[in-house]
């Protein structure tokens, strides 16, 4: 991947943190921490994938910020000054394991090996 391509990712990716960020506050609390993962182009720059994780259900999560995808759109065209946008698609990843099944891994440790 060239340079170009892995700026362009972190960009897309920075501007859509800050657009996730405020629809969270603003509207859905019950997704519980949704946080972006990765970013992905496609060879041509015409798409961008946004794969995101959220720590309650994540059955909607796509749809539901779907809405802000021109938002991100704009946001880019306006900071990069591009001739073509991507269109932005957002992917929902599941944890394989919970939060919470984590916490209790590191408790049986804690209480196997007395650290």
């Amino acid at each position: 991947m060239t340079i170009k391509q892995e700026r362009l990712k972190e960009t897309i990716r920075e501007i859509a943190s800050r657009h996730v960020t405020l629809w969270w506050q603003n509207f859905d609390h019950h997704f519980g921490i949704v946080s972006i993962i990765d970013v992905t182009l496609s060879a041509d720059r015409s798409y961008a994938d946004i794969y995101l994780a959220a720590s309650e259900t994540t059955e909607w999560l796509a749809k539901a910020l779907a809405r802000t995808a021109k938002d991100i759109q704009w946001e880019i065209g306006r900071e990069l000054m591009m001739r073509k946008n991507p269109s932005i698609r957002f992917r929902v990843r599941k944890w394989t394991k919970t939060p919470v099944d984590i916490l209790a891994l590191i408790d049986s440790l804690d209480k196997q090996y007395d650290l």
